[in-house]
């Protein structure tokens, strides 16, 4: 197993407290194991658009009550992840363009499409789309969680 996925694997591991704690549902995000790889539910993905940083693939259960059953989250592996809280492009002797990205905020953003949640439009919220000035679940996205699950009692 190489480094960049321990490291992907560790940051998304780190985003489960912060969801888990925001509202009333079960079961919670947990990491679950494969037979078939010893990645779980996270692996790099070499077949995305360069400007892809994370694809989430998630399955719901539609019949009453609503959940969400399965999640796969894919890393793009042509991205230079790194703790540098910044999105940037570099381009390469060869001409070619590749990005950087930190992957704590792309960890906590895919956990929360993991948890039911879009995209918003709204600048204060990990769940937007692009750059984003923090890597924790902000107010706008704790909301979006509240009115799917409902708070704590």
């Amino acid at each position: 197993m190489s480094t960049l996925t321990v490291n992907l694997k560790t940051d998304t591991r780190n985003t489960f407290s912060q969801w888990n704690n925001i509202a009333a549902r079960n079961p919670h995000l947990l990491e679950t194991t494969s037979t078939s790889s010893d990645e779980n539910f996270i692996w790099l993905r070499n077949d995305l658009p360069l400007n892809v940083y994370a694809r989430t693939i998630t399955s719901y259960l539609v019949a009453s009550p609503y959940r969400i059953v399965h999640c796969d989250t894919g890393f793009n592996s042509y991205v230079s992840w790194n703790h540098s809280m910044d999105y940037s492009s570099f381009e390469l002797p060869s001409g070619e363009v590749r990005y950087r990205a930190d992957s704590r905020k792309v960890a906590v953003h895919e956990m929360g499409h993991c948890e039911g949640l879009g995209h918003s439009g709204l600048s204060d919220a990990i769940m937007k789309q692009g750059d984003v000035p923090f890597v924790t679940v902000q107010s706008n996205d704790r909301t979006g969680i509240i009115r799917i699950y409902g708070a704590y009692p």
